[in-house]
């Protein structure tokens, strides 16, 4: 997996959008903030977490829930994670357990790295990152 400092090396060269559909960067995030897409931010990762699967009572539909993760650069640890998008129930607490998980490996630059990470609850109960899907 690339490293935190090689990652946030493309998302500024890449950076010449401010922010992302959506995002939303905080004062509190130590600058530069670097929005970056999802795929970008799941390779910057060493480690990941997949939430585990919840079964619940109305499991025949898919469940969406979408976090926001924000990644200090220079430390590479999680400084903060939204969840932008849950359905009621422990599905906002099982995907902020799981990407607490996650890490990142520490970089050479101060800033953070802002980005959004979507999960589906599947009806036969398997959790999917779509990112991490290949089409075809």
């Amino acid at each position: 997996m690339a490293k935190l400092w090689q990652v946030f090396g493309m998302v500024l060269a890449l950076s010449t959008m401010s922010r992302a559909e959506g995002a939303t960067p905080t004062d509190a995030y130590q600058a530069p903030v670097l929005v970056t897409h999802e795929m970008q931010l799941i390779k910057a990762a060493t480690h990941l977490v997949v939430p585990q699967p919840i079964a619940a009572p109305d499991s025949s539909k898919l469940k969406v829930v979408v976090a926001e993760l924000a990644v200090a650069l220079r430390t590479g640890r999680i400084v903060e994670i939204k969840l932008l998008e849950a359905p009621a129930g422990k599905y906002a607490d099982t995907v902020e357990s799981a990407l607490r998980k996650w890490r990142f490996l520490p970089g050479t630059q101060d800033g953070t790295l802002v980005g959004r990470v979507t999960f589906y609850y599947m009806p036969n109960g398997e959790v999917v990152m779509p990112a991490l899907r290949k089409n075809g």
